[in-house]
C-alpha cells in the first residue's frame, strides 16, 4: 500500500473517514489489525511529519516522547508496562496487531480503529492488484498488459502476501530458461546443506512443481499423464510419494 490510501471496501471508506477526523484533532489514536492490513499506511497518513519507534525498543519510545510531540509507536502490543507512559502534551498514533485492553486503551487513547482482514474486504483485492501491477511496471519498465488471471491469491499476510504474489507473476512472465536456471542454481546453492539427500529433496521439488503445474492446467489425471508422457499408475505413484491429493475436476 505504500503511501498510497488504495481501497474500494466500505469497511475501508469508514476507516479513511476516521483517519481524516483525527488527522485535525488532538487525540492519541490506536490502529488495530492483523499484519499487512494497512496499519502502518494509516498512521502515517494521520501523522505524516511524526517520529516512527516500536514497541519491542522501550527505550527509544521513551527518548521519542521526551523529545517530540508527535509519535508513532509500531508494534505497541509489545511495549512492556503501557500503562506506565505519560502523554501530556503529546499525539500519539499506535498501531497493534492484538487488541489492547479496555484500562489501557481509556486512560490512553481516545480513538480505536480496526481494520478487517483482507479476506473480508473483497472489493479491496482487485484494487489493490491493480496498484502492485501499475507500480512494479513502472519500477521494472513493463510495457503491455499482464496476465494475471492464474496468479493464486495469497491472503495469508494480506497486502504483504498478495503483494508479493502479483510481483512473483509479473517477474515469471518475464524469466526466459537461462535465467531460470540461474535462479534455481542459487536457491540450490543457497539450501545445499550437510546431510547426503540434497539430489533427491530437490528432485522431489521439480516432480512437485510439475504435477501441480500440469494439475492446474488439465485438471484430470488422465489427460495429465497422457500430456506428461508417463503411464497413469507411474502419475499416481509419484503424487502418493509427494504425499499430494489431487481432485479431478
Amino acid at each position: 500500500m505504500d503511501n498510497e490510501f488504495v481501497a474500494s471496501s466500505h469497511e475501508m471508506q469508514e476507516v479513511k473517514k476516521l483517519i481524516s477526523l483525527v488527522r485535525g484533532i488532538n487525540v492519541n489514536t490506536v490502529i488495530v489489525g492483523d499484519v499487512g492490513v494497512g496499519k502502518s499506511l494509516c498512521a502515517k497518513l494521520i501523522l505524516p511529519n511524526a517520529i516512527v519507534v516500536y514497541g519491542d525498543k522501550p527505550e527509544d519510545v521513551l527518548k521519542a516522547l521526551k523529545n517530540f510531540d508527535e509519535i508513532i509507536i509500531e508494534n505497541f502490543e509489545k511495549l512492556p508496562n503501557p500503562d506506565s507512559l505519560s502523554l501530556d502534551g503529546k499525539k500519539v498514533v499506535a498501531t497493534s496487531r492484538k487488541k489492547i485492553k479496555e484500562s489501557t486503551l481509556d486512560r490512553i487513547f481516545g480513538i480505536k480503529i480496526e481494520i478487517p482482514p483482507l479476506s473480508s474486504r473483497a472489493d479491496d483485492i482487485p484494487v489493490l492488484i491493480d496498484s502492485f501491477l501499475g507500480k512494479i511496471q513502472k519500477e521494472l519498465g513493463i510495457d503491455g498488459d499482464v496476465d494475471l488471471s492464474s496468479v493464486p491469491i495469497d491472503l495469508s499476510e494480506n497486502c504483504h502476501s498478495l503483494k508479493r504474489a502479483v510481483y512473483r507473476a509479473c517477474l515469471c512472465g518475464f524469466v526466459d530458461e537461462d535465467q531460470l536456471c540461474s535462479i534455481m542454481e542459487e536457491y540450490f546453492y543457497k539450501h545445499i546443506d550437510e546431510t547426503d539427500d540434497n539430489y533427491k529433496r530437490f528432485l522431489e521439488m521439480f516432480d512437485l512443481a510439475i504435477i501441480n503445474a500440469n494439475h492446474r492446467k488439465f485438471k484430470s489425471q488422465l489427460l495429465m499423464s497422457y500430456k506428461m508422457g508417463i503411464n497413469r499408475n507411474t502419475l499416481r505413484k509419484k503424487i502418493l510419494q509427494l504425499g499430494k491429493k489431487l481432485t479431478d475436476e
